[in-house]
């Protein structure tokens, strides 16, 4: 597969990704479990596709290497964590709390019975998930085919247009702004962060510290 191919890939693919879980998402609306095993199809079937058409292993394609965090980023992380409670606390009089409760009941089908596991596989999983195929997949293939300033660009903004419909009731319109500005801002930190520890693991640690924090709130609101 020439470069030309592998981009015309990467790029169809990660569209249709996202259309495809954006129609789940906002039409369909199924549970939460049928929602994430589509991902899982639809994120793993494109990497996996791509790494066999180029004979490359699965974790080269989405730049995974084994090995522990040095201390810095592990610090990092937990300032990420704590950063993200200190803003909800701070704005959460502009957010609608009871419609974030609602969705999350009506939507996602969550329940106190059910909400543990479900935000432990958003902090650990699903945020592995998004890394691997945002970070490791769609910006490596732009950066192995030399154009990795447009990959880092356009894995931002598919990244943002991928979160945007999740969160689009939640807020005043003002916050909504603020958030797909913050989405496309997060997800080129996030491409940072991969680039300068040379591995997917650690942006994978700071999205997952990221979600755990949305998902303390999420606990503290079904309280």
């Amino acid at each position: 597969m020439n470069d030309r191919k592998k981009l015309a890939f990467v790029f169809s693919s990660s569209i249709l990704v996202v259309l495809i879980m954006s129609l789940i998402e906002g039409v369909f609306q199924p549970g939460y479990l049928i929602k994430s095993l589509c991902k899982v199809v639809l994120m793993l079937g494109s990497i996996v596709f791509y790494s066999f058409h180029t004979r490359k292993k699965v974790r080269d394609v989405i730049h995974l290497a084994l090995r522990l965090p040095n201390r810095k980023l592990v610090f990092f992380v937990l300032g990420v964590y704590l950063f993200i409670l200190a803003v909800y606390f701070i704005f959460k009089s502009h957010i609608d709390l009871s419609s974030i409760k609602e969705s999350l009941l009506v939507k996602e089908h969550l329940s106190k019975a059910n909400y543990l596991l479900i935000f432990g596989y958003i902090a650990f999983v699903n945020s592995f998930l998004e890394e691997i195929f945002f970070r490791g997949f769609i910006s490596g293939v732009f950066k192995e085919t030399k154009k990795a300033k447009l990959g880092y660009l356009y894995s931002a903004l598919l990244f943002a247009l991928y979160h945007i419909g999740i969160v689009s009731h939640w807020f005043h319109w003002w916050i909504y702004l603020l958030c797909i500005l913050g989405l496309v801002v997060a997800g080129g930190f996030l491409q940072w962060i991969t680039e300068k520890n040379d591995n997917i693991l650690a942006s994978y640690l700071t999205h997952a510290a990221a979600n755990l924090a949305i998902n303390t709130i999420g606990i503290l609101m079904m309280a």
